[in-house]
């Protein structure tokens, strides 16, 4: 079965910000565009803006809201938790606050696989900055299977996704050893610790000693020759 998004949510769009108008309510932090990433949501870089009483509710997040970008990287979503719902959200994000038929981390799987394939750009508007607008969006058709087989998706993926995310640490780890052993093994070779050593053999700083002396006597001599002329 297929559902457009309307029939499984109410999507609204959040607060423009007009710092002309907005001089009035309780002082909160928002979030924007920035902030959603493809599957998480960054509270490290959260501004503030005045909300009235009466828009509280209205740009408020719940757990299980999906914001998802209405410009920006259009499309791109994460799910709201907990720790999300002291935060409003501005006009570059939809909320999608679903009506309990589909699993919140489906529907943003569900974008990110339309995204990234190509197939959501189609509903884009705009020839240079793209956008996302909520009546495209609402009408986008979305699978709709039974709720216990979307909770059997979502585990899967994310399960899969997690083991992407180790194998993702141990490459990079594994890059770090490489260049720390690289470092070493031409620290080896330039320090006489890879191949044996003569002890009999004149030590480094001797030589260098001796090649400083030898380039100082040569260019006195070059010297006195230059003046002889």
């Amino acid at each position: 079965m297929w559902a457009s998004v309307d029939q499984i949510a109410e999507v609204m769009l959040g607060k423009m910000l007009d710092k002309e108008k907005h001089k009035s309510g309780s002082v909160l932090p928002y979030l924007r565009n920035i902030n959603v990433r493809w599957g998480t949501i960054d509270t490290d870089d959260v501004l503030t803006m005045f909300f009235d009483k009466h828009e509280l509710g209205r740009y408020g997040l719940e757990v299980g809201d999906v914001l998802v970008c209405e410009g920006g990287e259009p499309g791109r979503a994460a799910v709201c938790g907990a720790v999300h719902k002291q935060l409003k959200y501005q006009k570059a994000l939809h909320r999608v606050r679903l009506f309990g038929l589909y699993q919140p981390h489906l529907l943003a799987f569900y974008l990110e696989y339309l995204a990234k394939t190509g197939q959501l750009e189609r509903r884009f508007t705009g020839s240079t900055i793209k956008h996302f607008t909520r009546e495209s969006f609402i009408e986008l058709p979305i699978p709709l299977p039974s709720f216990d087989e979307q909770e059997n998706i979502v585990s899967i993926v994310m399960s899969a996704l997690d083991k992407a995310a180790m194998q993702d640490e141990v490459f990079a780890h594994s890059l770090k050893q490489s260049a720390a052993q690289r470092k070493n093994i031409l620290k080896a070779a330039f320090s006489g610790q890879l191949v044996p050593q003569d002890p009999n053999d004149e030590p480094a700083s001797v030589l260098l000693e001796r090649i400083r002396a030898e380039r100082l006597a040569f260019g006195t001599l070059a010297g006195k020759r230059r003046n002889s002329k």
